[in-house]
């Protein structure tokens, strides 16, 4: 958040450089120059400007209907921000095998900060399969990995961050109360799983699983997404032990004792 206080120390430039580089972790679509000058409110003179620094220094991402992405780059310094070097050392072969196992994409996130961030992802091996940018921001009251990971915070922890949500509506399964979120947090604690029944996008189902250190607090969760037609309701709960159980495995090697 920025201080008022010290606004007359800014490079004005590097503000604009940070908005552009949020945004683009927001979206889920590349965007076009044009695109993010709109979304910002800033020229295109000074958009273009920074989006070729970004580009040449390999931040960004250039495709081919001139639309820009943030790029791999990016994967070890949202890495570094987690602190968690054991985390994705101790997820990386697991990972890929509940990918291989299930086929669909496969990812690990934590809560930074009270955003949740994707740090790895398995692509699925389907020739259509969901794709996810290393740093995307997930919705705390949608996504599956959120989900698991929120429901097991303590109480005080959680309610914080509860308090501050906003429960935007992307559709008509989206949670939208503090209420109903709650309820939903329950469930997962009990059943040890967490769902997001095209709570997000309508098409998209995920499950998701939390992950322990040795102090027995969450620091991760692990979630595979996929289409809903791939990911029938009924066989949610037996995909849900699964990964649970996976993500078990991860926290052993953590040395956790708590496991779901």
């Amino acid at each position: 958040m920025l201080n008022d206080k010290n606004k007359k120390y800014y490079v004005p430039n590097v503000i604009k450089t940070i908005k552009i580089l949020e945004l683009l972790s927001q979206t889920p679509l590349p965007l076009t120059q044009k695109e993010i000058s709109k979304h910002t409110g800033y020229s295109t003179s000074i958009v273009f400007r920074i989006l070729t620094t970004l580009e040449d220094c390999e931040y960004l991402a250039k495709d081919e209907t001139r639309k820009y992405t943030i790029s791999k780059k990016f994967a070890p310094i949202s890495i570094s921000a987690t602190s968690q070097d054991d985390l994705i050392h101790n997820s990386l072969d697991i990972l890929a095998q509940i990918r291989d196992n299930i086929m669909e994409t496969t990812m690990l996130g934590v809560l930074v900060d009270g955003i949740f961030v994707v740090i790895l992802q398995e692509q699925g091996k389907y020739s259509f399969s969901f794709h996810c940018k290393i740093g995307t921001r997930c919705p705390l009251h949608t996504g599956a990995g959120a989900k698991a990971l929120m429901a097991f915070l303590p109480e005080r922890e959680r309610a914080a961050i509860v308090e501050g949500m906003k429960f935007e509506k992307f559709n008509v399964n989206t949670i939208t109360s503090k209420s109903a979120f709650k309820r939903e947090l329950e469930r997962v604690a009990k059943c040890g799983y967490a769902l997001d029944m095209e709570e997000y996008i309508h098409g998209m189902r995920c499950v998701g699983a939390p992950v322990f250190d040795d102090k027995n607090y969450p620091i991760a969760a692990v979630w595979a997404t996929g289409p809903s037609d791939r990911m029938a309701e009924s066989s949610l709960p037996e995909w849900g032990a699964y990964i649970a159980e996976q993500a078990n495995r991860i926290s052993q090697r953590l040395g956790a004792t708590r496991l779901k």
